[in-house]
């Protein structure tokens, strides 16, 4: 089964951990940068209405455009978006963020560390247990 991951930052890893994700057949990755292109992507409007449905959705908060936390809430209070896992990635390791992320129903808050050996095992682990443990929802 090929997986659709939807990756949302704007930091200068997110070419880094997108060529991380992207390391098998069976996925493909897609960056947008904005919250805006988030949306569009997510719902299939502009430029983005031949996109694929994410089974999988990766967030940075930090965006530069809307305040991330926004963005999250808004996926999950979108009926047909609900169901798409959004896992935040985060430079931060803030008591505060992470409250926030699982009071808006993020399925997981991970800190991205600073280290780029350490950012490859950690953007494994979440390929290992996403793509290969959990079962995701097929929304196509």
């Amino acid at each position: 089964m090929s997986v659709d991951i939807l990756l949302i930052d704007a930091t200068d890893n997110s070419q880094h951990i997108q060529k991380l994700l992207a390391g098998t057949e069976r996925t493909t990755v897609h960056l947008v940068q904005t919250g805006t292109e988030a949306l569009e992507f997510l719902t299939q409007r502009g430029s983005y209405s031949n996109a694929a449905s994410p089974e999988l959705v990766l967030l940075n908060p930090q965006l530069p455009d809307v305040d991330g936390y926004d963005l999250l809430r808004n996926l999950k209070n979108e009926p047909e978006l609900r169901a798409i896992p959004v896992i935040i990635l985060s430079e931060f390791d803030r008591e505060e963020d992470i409250i926030e992320s699982y009071s808006h129903h993020a399925n997981a808050y991970i800190h991205l560390p600073d280290d780029p050996h350490t950012l490859a095992e950690t953007i494994t682990g979440i390929k290992s247990f996403w793509l290969d443990i959990a079962h995701l929802p097929s929304l196509q």
